[in-house]
């Protein structure tokens, strides 16, 4: 439900395409009357929201609220999300993002099934968001700033 949500905003809303331009260069909407300040709290407000949908499933799935409920999730999290979405901006999407979420996440649990050590598996993720960068980097010559 949140993809389909989120897909909708990024296609078919305005501020799905301000989120576009003020990721590849926050100049140029500027210069054409968009409010990259209002984009921004609007997009970390959506991002909040994200964060209490994911915090809720996590604890329904737990039984109980824990603070510790996401611990070891972050690295898993940053390489399905390095390997959908470009790190110069305005490239990628959340059709890229869900494709690296349900790679990562398939190749997480084949791993943890097939009984590797959890620092090979982190060492795997970790080769993954080193290729993604690169194959980013070689594609634009962008210099990442932001």
């Amino acid at each position: 439900v949140m993809f389909v949500i989120c897909y909708v905003i990024q296609e078919y809303t305005p501020f799905g395409r301000h989120i576009y331009a003020v990721g590849t260069n926050e100049a140029i909407p500027k210069a054409v009357g968009v409010s990259v300040q209002k984009v921004k709290i609007k997009v970390f407000t959506l991002a909040g929201f994200l964060f209490g949908v994911a915090g809720v499933l996590g604890a329904i799935r737990m039984g109980q609220g824990q603070v510790a409920i996401g611990a070891g999730k972050m690295f898993p999290a940053q390489a399905a999300v390095v390997g959908g979405t470009a790190l110069s901006g305005g490239k990628g999407g959340v059709r890229n993002t869900l494709v690296g979420v349900l790679i990562m996440t398939v190749l997480e649990n084949g791993l943890t099934m097939v009984g590797v050590n959890p620092n090979i598996r982190t060492g795997i993720q970790g080769v993954i968001i080193l290729i993604s960068v690169i194959l980013t980097a070689a594609r634009g010559a962008k210099v990442i700033s932001k």
